[in-house]
């Protein structure tokens, strides 16, 4: 059944786009526990990353401790990038093959290339839409370290607004919308072109 290959397929790309984020996470939260306390810390304090990384081992006096700080926020990591990357790409393949869209859009070249950029800029912005309330407690709680703040994840659920989860929305859309729509559709062009050469 036609409706049933489809709903597969869509589970397959929200799945795959999922696995996908949820393994760049493992990479992802060191280097954003520094990154996000680089930002909020005065230069005198945090010199550079390294200058960053031995003062947290000094506070911890121990390699384990220290790698538990720098990846504990690894499982919110894992829940912005599972449901962030998923959307991503379920966002973009849906409008990609989207009857409506494609059939208005086929025979140009120009209105091609717009159906594809806009599909890739729909993507950034549901990426956020998807993962910026996991991103706000991730930050909270990476940044809490160094300002020697006892947070919780239950305590931040407790104490925040719905709007308080969508701080800087903004900014990450702004963001996302271009940066998707260039990435996907150089992606897609070059893919397409490549596979005429092969």
């Amino acid at each position: 059944d036609r409706n049933n290959q489809r709903a597969l397929h869509t589970l397959k790309v929200l799945m795959c786009g999922s696995l996908g984020g949820i393994v760049n996470s493992v990479a992802m939260t060191p280097t954003e526990f520094l990154r996000n306390n680089m930002i909020i810390l005065s230069r005198n304090v945090a010199k550079s990353p390294t200058d960053l990384l031995q003062q947290l081992y000094h506070r911890e006096q121990s390699l384990l401790k220290t790698f538990s700080c720098l990846y504990g926020a690894l499982w919110v990591t894992a829940l912005r990038e599972g449901f962030g990357c998923g959307f991503y790409f379920l966002t973009f393949d849906t409008l990609r093959h989207n009857k409506f869209l494609k059939e208005r859009t086929e025979g140009s070249k120009i209105k091609s290339l717009l159906h594809l950029i806009f599909s890739g800029s729909c993507s950034g912005m549901m990426y956020w839409v998807a993962a910026l309330p996991f991103d706000s407690i991730k930050t909270r709680l990476q940044v809490a370290y160094f300002k020697n703040e006892n947070v919780s994840f239950l305590e931040i659920l407790k104490t925040y607004r719905f709007k308080q989860y969508y701080n800087g929305w903004q900014v990450a859309i702004g963001r996302g919308i271009p940066g998707a729509g260039t990435t996907l559709t150089i992606y897609t062009l070059v893919t397409e072109k490549l596979k005429k050469i092969a």
